[in-house]
């Protein structure tokens, strides 16, 4: 059986490559759900490409609160990476 360990949703509106309005939503890392509003802010008026996804993310990890479990590991949020 596969378990998600981690998920994202996103809504992301653009204008050509730059990015005019984005919600983020991380979900299973934290009790209860949440949205990583600094996360989606960030990318608002830049251009959506790896630099800037990569800043959100990190953006993201720092509202997470992993929920703990036997399939996680217990350092999930060191281990993150956006590829």
């Amino acid at each position: 059986m596969d378990i998600a360990v981690v998920g994202v949703g996103a809504a992301v509106t653009l204008n050509g490559d730059t990015c005019t309005d984005c919600a983020h939503q991380p979900g299973a890392v934290a009790p209860t759900p949440l949205f990583a509003k600094e996360a989606g802010a960030s990318l608002v008026g830049k251009p959506l490409n790896a630099s800037t996804i990569a800043a959100a993310a990190a953006l993201a990890q720092q509202v997470a609160v992993p929920i703990p479990t036997c399939v996680a590991p217990r350092n999930i949020a060191s281990i993150w990476s956006v590829s």
